[in-house]
């Protein structure tokens, strides 16, 4: 048996165990306006059993809510409605490039190691399958295997990009893509920068200079800044 293999069985032990847990609750002995005991009781094992499962404070407290706000539920009726609670926590906004005339430039940043680059390659997916054509700028000439990085996730993605070698000016890099984005009348380009911390200066200083490059071959450009954080 594979390593993958004992992963998925011992997953799915996890998952019926829990799932086993939620089942045994109950909330039919009092109606919504009334806490008994054994409400109460249910109220703090659900609680317990959502912590465990990593669902986080924030979540289990809106979790929570909703279930008092619904009368006496058996176990069956309470793993619906706290599957459904998850899936509309988990689903939030959809997120859609700002109306702006084409290519529209979409400046990636973040400090080292938060999943800049994964990003990327995930955004320039989800433009390619709404019907957009991306384009992606590999911006980080600084960190090793970035390029042959990002350079992947736009193979699986099926879009192009515009890279150069290890150590090149990021700034001459973004002027390729800019110029790249217009000539192939791209509707949106995703620039990939190195991760920097703020107190870098030269790092903060090299930031601005490509924004200087993007907003003199597309003006108004960047369009939009992501900054991608640890979750």
């Amino acid at each position: 048996m594979s390593f993958i293999e004992r992963l998925h069985i011992g997953l799915r032990r996890t998952a019926q165990e829990w799932s086993k847990r939620l089942d045994e609750l109950s909330f039919q002995d009092a109606s919504k306006d009334e806490l008994t005991s054994g409400r109460k009781e249910s109220l703090e094992a659900l609680e317990e059993l959502l912590i465990e499962a990593d669902v986080g404070l924030v979540a289990t407290k809106t979790i929570l809510q909703r279930v008092r706000e619904n009368e006496g539920q058996d176990g069956s009726a309470l793993r619906s409605r706290v599957q459904a609670e998850v899936l509309s926590i988990l689903t939030g906004p959809k997120y859609e490039l700002k109306e702006q005339s084409a290519p529209r430039v979409v400046l990636v940043v973040g400090v080292n190691g938060t999943g800049k680059t994964t990003t990327v390659g995930k955004l320039a997916e989800l433009w390619r399958l709404e019907g957009l054509v991306p384009l992606i700028c590999a911006a980080d000439t600084f960190r090793a295997a970035a390029v042959e990085q990002v350079e992947t996730w736009a193979k699986r993605a099926a879009v192009d990009i515009v890279r150069s070698n290890p150590g090149a000016d990021p700034a001459s890099v973004v002027y390729d893509a800019m110029k790249a984005g217009q000539a192939r009348n791209c509707d949106v380009v995703v620039v990939d920068t190195a991760g920097r911390l703020h107190t870098r200066s030269d790092l903060m200083d090299e930031l601005g200079k490509i924004r200087r490059v993007i907003a003199r071959e597309i003006p108004g450009a960047p369009h939009e800044v992501l900054m991608v954080l640890d979750a």
